[in-house]
């Protein structure tokens, strides 16, 4: 995906040309798709019954919708990120 290192954010351009019926250009950043499975991932066991399931609805939305960007999206997943994931989840 490039020669920089991915990011948890990503820039998105919202016009009036792609959809977006606002008066000017907004540039906003937004949860990578690695990014967004992993917090959903990681907050599963904090939800009720009822959120859990919503959860595991956006993420099985999130893989089918990238499903043909698979081998792309895990090179957005820094080698590191695993531990550190695992030492957040053990302080909550």
């Amino acid at each position: 995906m490039g020669d920089k290192p991915p990011s948890c954010l990503l820039p998105v351009t919202m016009e009036k040309t792609n959809g977006y019926p606002l008066a000017s250009t907004k540039q906003v950043r937004v949860a990578s798709p690695v990014s967004f499975l992993m917090q959903k991932i990681l907050v599963q066991d904090a939800r009720d019954r009822q959120d859990r399931a919503k959860e595991i609805l956006y993420i099985h939305d999130t893989i089918e919708t990238f499903a043909g960007h698979l081998a792309e999206l895990r090179d957005c997943l820094p080698t590191n990120s695993g531990q550190s994931c695992m030492k957040r989840r053990l302080v909550i």
